[in-house]
C-alpha cells in the first residue's frame, strides 16, 4: 500500500479511562489530539472519532460494582472486563466507519475494534501502558488484585485479535511479548512526542536562575511528591532561595502544609488549550534550570521529555521508561524511588554546577528534537502501516 492508498481513522473510547474527545487537550494527557493532528497533516487521517457508553449503562455498571467508597467503586468500574465489553458493543452500533478507511487505530485496550471493523480494514493499537505494568506498580492496592487479572485477560484477548501494536516505549513493548504472549514481530516501539511546539534556541534564556526548581504532573504523590517535599526541604536548608514550581496537581490534592511552604509556588491544572495558561506555563518553563520527576509509577513519563524541551535537564526515577529517556549523567540523573536524599544531593549538585546543568540541558533538548516528536512516530506509524498493512 503506498502513503496515498493510506486512510486511518482513529477511534477513542471511555471518557473515564483516557477522555472520549480525540481533539479535547485533555483527552490522554493531549497526545490523542497531538498523534491525530500530526497524521492529518501527513494527509492520511480520515478522521477521529471517540465513544462512551449511555449514562444509564454506567449506572448499571456501578451498582454491579458498588464498594464501600466512591474511590473503590472507581477503581472497581475501571478494572471490569463487562464495561470493556459495553464500550466494543456500543462502537458497533454508534460508530460510523467511512468506506475508504482501511487501517483503524485505536488508542487503548479496554475495546476491541477487531470484533466490529469491516472486513477490509486492518486494526492496529497505541498504547502507554498496560494492565500488567500497573499491577506490578508500588501504587497498585492489592486489594483489587483479582479484577486486575481479569481486565488483564480481556487485554490480551484484544492484543490476539489486533493486527498490529504500537508503544510508546520500548520497556512496554517487552511487556506486550513477555506479559501478553505476542509475538516480537507483532509489537513495534514507535515512540511518543511532547504536546506543543518545542522551543527555539533563541527563546531559552542564556543565564536561568540555578535555585527555580519545576515539577509537572497532575497527581503529585503518585508522582512522587512525598520525596519531592521532604527533598525540597532539605535542600532549603542549604539554599534557602531554592523555590519550587508546582504545575498540575489540586490545591486540595496537595493540601494546605505544602501550600504555606515558604518558595513553593503552586500553579494548578495548566489547560493547553487556554491561551493564559499556556503562557503562564511556557514563562514557568523558560526559567526554571531544575525538573524532578521522582515517579513511584508513570505510564511513560512525557512531564520528563516537556522539562527537557525546554533544556532543562531532569532528576526522575530509575524505573519502567525513564532510563529510555534519560542518559544518566549526560541528559539528567536517575535515582532510586522514594529516594529523597539522592534527589536534594542531586539538585544541589546541578544548583552548584551551572556548567554540567547547562550541558546537561542543551543535550537533553537535541534528544527531544530529534527523538521525540509526534512527526516521528507518525511517521513510524505511517511507513509500518503502508507496508505491512
Amino acid at each position: 500500500m503506498s502513503k496515498s492508498d493510506l486512510s486511518i481513522l482513529g477511534v477513542v473510547g471511555s471518557s473515564l479511562i483516557i477522555g472520549d474527545d480525540p481533539w479535547s487537550a485533555e483527552c490522554w494527557s493531549g497526545s490523542a489530539r497531538s498523534l491525530f493532528t500530526e497524521l492529518k497533516k501527513q494527509g492520511v487521517l480520515e478522521g477521529a472519532v471517540g465513544f462512551d457508553i449511555p449514562i444509564w449503562q454506567k449506572y448499571t455498571l456501578a451498582l454491579k460494582n458498588i464498594a464501600p467508597s466512591l474511590a473503590d467503586l472507581k477503581k472497581k468500574f475501571a478494572l471490569d472486563p463487562a464495561y470493556y465489553a459495553a464500550l466494543t458493543k456500543h462502537a458497533g452500533s454508534g460508530l460510523q466507519i467511512p468506506s475508504n478507511t482501511n487501517v483503524i487505530l485505536q488508542l487503548g485496550a479496554i475495546y476491541n475494534m477487531k470484533k466490529i471493523a469491516p472486513s477490509h480494514c486492518k486494526v492496529v493499537s497505541y498504547h502507554d501502558g498496560n494492565v500488567a505494568k500497573f499491577m506490578q506498580s508500588p501504587n497498585f492496592d492489592k486489594r483489587f488484585t483479582p479484577y486486575a487479572l481479569k481486565a488483564m485477560e480481556w487485554e490480551r484477548r484484544v492484543y490476539d485479535d489486533l493486527d498490529h501494536i504500537f508503544t510508546m516505549s520500548e520497556y512496554l513493548r517487552q511487556s506486550m511479548i513477555k506479559d501478553f504472549k505476542q509475538p516480537p514481530e507483532k509489537v513495534t516501539n514507535v515512540g511518543v512526542g511532547v504536546n506543543f511546539d518545542v522551543p527555539e534556541a533563541s527563546e531559552i534564556p542564556e543565564q536561568k536562575n540555578p535555585y527555580d526548581i519545576v515539577f509537572v504532573g497532575r497527581e503529585f504523590f503518585r508522582k512522587g511528591g512525598a520525596c519531592i517535599i521532604k527533598a525540597f526541604r532539605d535542600v532549603q536548608l542549604e539554599e534557602p532561595e531554592a523555590k519550587l514550581h508546582i504545575i498540575g496537581p489540586s490545591a486540595e490534592e496537595l493540601g494546605s502544609d505544602i501550600l504555606k511552604m515558604k518558595n513553593v509556588v503552586h500553579y494548578g491544572f495548566l489547560r493547553r488549550d487556554d491561551a493564559n495558561d499556556v503562557a503562564i506555563f511556557k514563562k514557568v518553563m523558560l526559567n526554571s534550570a531544575i525538573g524532578v520527576f521522582p515517579t513511584r509509577f508513570d505510564a511513560f513519563g512525557i512531564p520528563v521529555l516537556e522539562k527537557m524541551a525546554y533544556e532543562i535537564p531532569c532528576i526522575t526515577s530509575n524505573i519502567l521508561a525513564m532510563p529510555e529517556i534519560i542518559d544518566h549523567g549526560k541528559t539528567g540523573f536517575l535515582i532510586d524511588v522514594d529516594d529523597s536524599a539522592a534527589l536534594s544531593e542531586t539538585i544541589l549538585y546541578y544548583m552548584k554546577n551551572k556548567g554540567v546543568r547547562e550541558a546537561h540541558g542543551k543535550l537533553a533538548r537535541d534528544l527531544v528534537i530529534n527523538n521525540y516528536t509526534w512527526h516521528t512516530v507518525s511517521g513510524k506509524i505511517i511507513d509500518f502501516t503502508t507496508k505491512h498493512c
